[in-house]
């Protein structure tokens, strides 16, 4: 059995980057090894983070997570006269004090987000990951082109697996 997992919370962990989930530099010793703990756990639980707007000055402090992207229909950011933050306003797809779902929000079919990693089987894609001749891949296109040839070619693996 699964469950719907959601954490809110000021972390303040300015360092990470969270359009790309990655460190970037700052920050003491000791906040730089929470910031890795906290993306390993992320990265660990198949979690989202969602709030990419400024939540106090230009820092992403103050985080939603969830291990279901149908969850969150929207995400809202807000000064207030109440705190120092900006007020995170999460829109669910549902409301949990009532039996009524509202409508999920639908994804491009061609994204990511509409693919279910809970049900992937990864032995499989392990196995057609390693198949792909990467520095070939590489080489039919330019630098720049690469990313997206990558990403076409992951996403390609993962949705027929």
């Amino acid at each position: 059995m699964s469950y719907d997992f959601c954490f809110t919370g000021d972390m303040n962990i300015p360092i990470i980057d969270w359009e790309s989930n990655v460190l970037v530099s700052g920050g003491s010793l000791d906040m730089q090894h929470s910031a890795s703990a906290l993306l390993t756990f992320i990265s660990d639980h198949l979690l989202s983070q969602y709030v990419l707007k400024p939540t106090r000055g230009s820092n992403i402090l103050d985080i939603f997570l969830t291990n279901n992207d149908r969850l969150v229909a929207n995400i809202d950011c807000r000064a207030t006269n109440m705190s120092d933050h900006n007020v995170v306003d999460v829109m669910f797809s549902w409301n949990p004090l009532s039996d009524e779902k509202l409508a999920v929000p639908q994804f491009d079919e061609n994204s990511f987000r509409s693919l279910d990693f809970y049900k992937a089987d990864y032995n499989i894609l392990k196995t057609r990951l390693n198949e792909v001749d990467w520095s070939h891949l590489r080489d039919q296109c330019t630098f720049e082109e690469f990313p997206v040839l990558f990403t076409d070619t992951l996403f390609q693996i993962c949705a027929s697996s």
